[in-house]
């Protein structure tokens, strides 16, 4: 039975909160503590190279109802991890070498051997990806969507799915009646809501390959290079959210945590039995994401299970066919 089958989640990644210095490659060790440079020795200036991206990779994913079968949240946590080279120069090397950044930021492309390579700076910065679930229900071969309350929205579907049982089965065989589960046909839509990090646009700049034969950028949103030095003025963030969303999925290191022959989306309405039968497919089961919007559909098969049996009490039943009847004398 449909309803005592088990479906396991895996709903969670385990945030990795380890120093980034020992995984990834680069041209020296991180500092323990990151801060501005010591004084260059005399003759010398301290320069900064680049800001670049050393990975980026999907670590979290949380999804829940933020208003019951109506709307959820799905929260994916990246983690990326940036870059940036520095060194002392000569004096007499700096305005030849030093370029300016989109923000007023000096800054070297490629450092000479005249100048005194520093450790790199490394730094991680967690980006949450908030996406919009909207989901809608209407009673099968009915043009009509239901209208759930804002302030209760259990209620309103309940009453919206009784009705639908008990139109489409009244005065029928009760063994004969069509179940809710089939009855009831729903569309899923998600979208990019938010994005919440702290260096918006300096992520979306530094993640977007077709920027990179355009000078680079030496420092993030708040006008400081990697290490807090201060470069230039704060930079307001500029950023659309979905663009930023995008740019990680394109450079996670790891597959990423997105839609990947997902059921429940699409502008299609479906019943909610096809789904729950999509959901139950290898391909499904292999992507986190399609689990984690199937649990939100196992929470929905219980709830509509409940509903109709509200409902088959009140709907006339009619008379079955006799035995044998239609049949060969």
């Amino acid at each position: 039975m449909r309803r005592d089958m088990r479906y396991l989640v895996a709903a969670a990644f385990a945030l990795i909160m380890g120093g980034c210095g020992p995984r990834h490659t680069g041209s020296g060790a991180t500092p323990k503590t990151i801060g501005p440079p010591a004084p260059a020795p005399p003759g010398s200036t301290t320069m900064w190279g680049p800001l670049r991206v050393e990975a980026v990779a999907p670590v979290r994913s949380e999804i829940g109802w933020t208003r019951d079968f109506v709307r959820a949240n799905r929260v994916v946590a990246y983690d990326v991890v940036i870059a940036q080279d520095r060194a002392n120069c000569p004096d007499d090397l700096v305005a030849s070498i030093a370029k300016t950044d989109e923000r007023g930021c000096r800054g070297v492309d490629v450092f000479p051997e005249r100048c005194k390579i520093e450790p790199a700076i490394r730094a991680r910065v967690e980006v949450e990806v908030v996406h919009m679930i909207e989901l809608t229900h209407k009673c099968a071969g009915e043009a009509t969507t239901y209208t759930p309350k804002e302030d209760d929205p259990r209620t309103s579907l309940s009453n919206a799915g009784r009705a639908c049982f008990k139109a489409k089965n009244k005065l029928k065989a009760e063994s004969t009646w069509t179940s809710l589960y089939e009855l009831t046909e729903l569309r899923m839509i998600e979208r990019v809501d938010a994005v919440r990090t702290t260096l918006p646009t300096m992520l979306a700049r530094v993640l977007d390959p077709k920027l990179d034969p355009k000078p680079k950028l030496y420092c993030r949103d708040d006008g400081a290079y990697l290490d807090g030095t201060a470069g230039a003025p704060v930079v307001a963030p500029s950023t659309p959210p979905v663009a930023l969303a995008e740019l990680l999925v394109t450079r996670a290191a790891r597959p990423p945590l997105e839609g990947d022959a997902t059921p429940l989306t699409g502008d299609a309405f479906k019943s909610e039995h096809a789904l729950w039968e999509s959901c139950n497919g290898q391909s499904a089961k292999s992507s986190l994401v399609a689990s984690e919007r199937c649990l939100l559909l196992r929470q929905l098969d219980r709830f509509l299970r409940d509903v109709e049996d509200l409902a088959r009490p009140d709907t006339p039943k009619g008379i079955a066919a006799p035995i044998g009847s239609g049949g060969a004398p």
